[in-house]
């Protein structure tokens, strides 16, 4: 049995689609790559997809993330599997050519010579984007080509690789006073599925009407801080959490900023980064 699942990425970037046999993670893409079918039913809760999800959310907050999520690779060649090793080995912000691969492996076979083209469809078969770097393999002389996710999402994560800006995954976001956080129809859909309750008990459970009266927001603590706000600072919705919160500090930018966020206040932030 195949489960899937559709992570809602930030601004810039098109959403990602995972794949996973119940245990381990099998595929994960860019939605309308070969990698990346979306998926149209309900969210999978499995222990994987959590973890991808907490990966992903590390990575797209500015980090490299310290762990890395079960996969296996179906299908890997001798060769395929030298190439997807030599990726792992380029650092966060940092980029490869195609020929320094192809060196690395003839290097390491003891040949004169690798070809760079072979590496070039090596690096396309990746079946698991972004944990396993492929985008960040590059052309001579620094041309972005060959991604089957799409050169715009390439780009993208590229420039995120490089932004200054990094989160501490302090909470300090979620603690914001007076801070409110409006959900769609569409979001509350997409809560409601991924907690296991339907719209309706979402609505009553979870959220309450804004304070102008102008639709529903998520509910606070009584100590000002969001209800979905865990101990360990991290949001027990993160893999559907709204398009609000993934879009700070862009969307959030205000005089007091870069008080509530101490990231903002070691690397002010001026890009505005709300999807849609």
């Amino acid at each position: 049995m195949t489960f899937t699942l559709t992570y809602a990425t930030p601004a810039g970037f098109d959403d990602l689609a995972m794949e996973s046999d119940g245990e381990v993670l099998t595929g994960l893409g860019f939605v309308g790559s070969r990698e990346g079918k979306e998926n149209g039913g309900p969210a999978s809760d499995i222990p994987v997809f959590r973890e991808t999800c907490r990966w992903l959310d590390i990575y797209f907050s500015g980090h490299q993330p310290d762990f890395t999520p079960p996969y296996r690779l179906v299908g890997v060649t001798p060769f395929r599997k030298a190439v997807l090793r030599e990726m792992l080995k380029i650092p966060f912000g940092a980029t490869a050519t195609y020929g320094d691969i192809a060196a690395a492996i003839a290097k390491m076979r003891g040949l004169a010579k690798m070809s760079a083209q072979a590496v070039g469809q090596a690096v396309g078969w990746n079946p698991i984007c972004i944990i396993i770097p492929c985008h960040r393999v590059i052309g001579v002389g620094g041309a972005l080509t060959g991604y089957g996710g799409g050169l715009h999402n390439k780009t993208a994560l590229l420039e995120l690789e490089r932004n200054q800006f990094v989160c501490r995954r302090c909470g300090a976001c979620c603690r914001i006073p007076n801070g409110i956080v409006r959900v769609s129809d569409a979001e509350i859909a997409r809560i409601a599925a991924f907690l296991g309750m339907t719209e309706a008990e979402f609505i009553e459970r979870e959220t309450e009407v804004a304070p102008d009266r102008r639709g529903l927001i998520l509910k606070s603590r009584p100590d000002g801080a969001c209800a979905c706000l865990m101990d360990d600072n991290l949001c027990r919705i993160n893999p559907v959490k709204p398009d609000k919160c993934r879009t700070f500090p862009g969307e959030w930018r205000n005089s007091d900023s870069e008080t509530v966020c101490p990231a903002l206040g070691e690397h002010p932030y001026d890009k505005t980064t709300k999807k849609g």
